[in-house]
């Protein structure tokens, strides 16, 4: 294990308490000025805060995300840094199952009742570990129904800006459910959140303190760029994009994703069940 960093001032104080996380670093978001903490936004969605002042810190954070290194993170109870530690990459198991065959175009689901989302929503896997990551579970969840029914459903995200995890010191920067249409309307499907299919704003204000309005976009540098305006962003997508580098990667490249991957599926049942 490569050592990474130590803030002395919290270890004695806070190790006790600390939660231990283990990831890579997505991106960062620097603090502006002397006030601001700086960002260190984790593959898993945690979000980590770094004092201002600790500069030498955050250019051994800079080195290790440049590397893609895994580490091994402790936060305290407030998301600030304890330590933190490179690590080997989690082994993964690896199964040799048939490949998922490929789709055609996209045209997700139109179910014609209330009824029949809540009894998709119903039957979900609730027997996930409690560590789990939402990405895992929606990947889990999307697989699973379409497996049971050829239920297309959607993937949507929704992004917390920079402006709003400061100002709630909010430790989630992306959450992701599935969703469907109900007679042409728009339902999600977080078995984890929420007690039965409900509507998007209803969804985005369990996690929006301030309540406001999450706008829709269509793509991912769109909250990467405009962090400031808004408190959050959605971006819908189908059920085959499994993280926010799914997103980045369609905007980049024009790589559409049109099966699941099964790789990818194994992961999110290693991880999140």
């Amino acid at each position: 294990m490569k050592f990474l960093f130590i803030i002395l001032t919290l270890l004695f104080s806070l190790a006790a308490s600390a939660e231990r996380l283990t990831t890579r670093i997505s991106h960062i978001e620097e603090g502006k000025n002397s006030k601001d903490m700086h960002l260190i936004l984790f593959e898993n969605g945690r979000v980590g805060f770094l004092p201002a002042d600790e500069k030498s810190n955050l250019l051994v954070i800079k080195d290790s995300f440049q590397r893609s290194e895994w580490l091994e993170i402790e936060l305290d109870r407030k998301n600030k840094f304890v330590s933190g530690s490179v690590v080997a990459a989690p082994k993964r198991i690896e199964h040799l199952d048939d490949p998922i065959p490929e789709q055609g175009n996209y045209f997700p689901s139109n179910l014609g009742s209330f009824d029949e989302a809540n009894t998709v929503f119903l039957r979900m896997n609730r027997r996930h570990q409690s560590a789990s990551q939402c990405y895992n579970r929606a990947h889990v969840w999307a697989f699973e129904e379409f497996q049971k029914s050829q239920l297309r459903s959607m993937k949507l995200f929704m992004f917390f800006t920079r402006s709003y995890i400061r100002r709630y010191n909010y430790k989630w920067w992306f959450h992701v459910t599935p969703l469907t249409y109900v007679s042409g309307t728009p339902m999600t499907l977080d078995r984890t959140f929420m007690r039965r299919p409900v509507p998007i704003k209803t969804w985005t204000d369990d996690f929006i303190y301030s309540k406001r309005n999450c706008p829709m976009i269509n793509k991912y540098s769109q909250y990467r760029n405009n962090q400031e305006m808004e408190h959050c962003y959605l971006h819908p997508a189908s059920m085959y994009y499994w993280q926010p580098r799914d997103l980045d990667n369609n905007e980049r490249t024009g790589f559409e994703k049109k099966q699941f991957i099964r790789s990818e599926v194994n992961w999110a049942y290693q991880e999140a069940f």
